[in-house]
This record gives C-alpha cells, structure tokens and sequence, in this order.
C-alpha cells in the first residue's frame, strides 16, 4: 500500500458510498435469487436442470457473466442472511466483504467482524476491502504476487487445463517457459 493520501470530494464520496451500497444490494439479491432457482431447479436429489443452465439463465437474464452467479451462489451459502446479520445487524459491510473472506468459510465471519471492529481506524467506516483481502492473504500464509507472477501462474493453469484447447495449452506452456 502506498502512503501518498487522496481524499475524495464529500459531493463525490456521499455519491459513491450510495452506489456501493445499491452494488451491495444488486449482488446479495440477484445471489439470493441464485440460490433459490438452483435449489429448486437443479436440487441434488431431484434436479430438474443441471446447475450450469439455471446459472446461465440467471447470468443471461442479469446481464452477468456465468461465474459471477456461481460466486454469488457461493458467497450466499456460505454466509446466509442469519450469519450475516448475526455479524452485521446493520447491514454496513459490502457483499465484496463477504467476498473476500468466502473462501475462509465460517472462519471468515472473524474477518468481517474485525471489519467492523475497527471502524473507528477508518473514519466510522468498516475496515476497506483491501485491508480486509490483506488480512485474508496474511492468515492465509500468501504474500502479494507481482502481475507478472500472477500472469505465470495463469499461463501454467492453462496449460495444464484439459478444457482447454490444445493449442491454446501449448500456447500456454511455451509462453510460460519463455517467461520465467
């Protein structure tokens, strides 16, 4: 993180601090909606439809892409309205909070309480994102990877992907061998 500050005009932050939380809304309802289509839809013990169509129909119908429905869907069962409430009565933490701690499971609930814990550290506001995503990363043992190693481990990914193409996986792997 940098040390250099910028702090938004107050017109621009009441704006912006108004299009989160409707951002928020959007995303907790379109994966409330998720997770009720695919438990009816596509139940494990009766699916009427595999999971992947419901959640294009979902994605089609939002204007989202496929893998933002499935990470609403995941982000939703994992931390339903009651666990979240428990945490957040006042429903002041994004989804992107929520987000950032979901693959921690039920040990990401800690992470959004401290969130809101040190809000006095943040002007009354929850601990941001970032810091939040950089305190998922510290427990998590990670250190930041640099673009290009991020872009290493992408092309690696995709070369060792058997849904990939096969030109494409050699694509891959010969620019990943290049680049180290």
């Amino acid at each position: 993180m940098t040390d250099i500050k910028f702090e938004i005009p107050a017109d621009y932050a009441l704006e912006l601090e108004q299009l989160s939380g409707d951002h928020s809304s959007r995303q907790w309802k379109l994966a409330e909606i998720a997770v009720a289509l695919l438990d009816v839809y596509s139940s494990p013990q009766d699916p009427m439809f595999p999971a992947s169509v419901v959640r294009d129909a979902i994605a089609d119908r939002a204007g989202v892409g496929a893998q933002s429905v499935r990470l609403y869907e995941r982000v939703a069962r994992t931390f339903p309205i009651g666990v979240r409430h428990a945490v957040d009565a006042q429903d002041v933490l994004t989804f992107e909070h929520w987000r950032a701690v979901v693959e921690l499971g039920e040990r990401g609930i800690d992470y959004c309480a401290k969130a809101l814990d040190t809000a006095h550290e943040y002007g009354g506001r929850p601990a941001p994102v970032r810091v939040v995503q950089a305190w998922v990363a510290k427990h998590q043992g990670k250190k930041p990877h640099s673009a290009w190693e991020r872009l290493m481990e992408l092309l690696a990914t995709i070369a060792a992907d058997g849904r990939e193409k096969p030109e494409h996986r050699r694509l891959a792997k010969k620019w990943s061998e290049e680049g180290k």
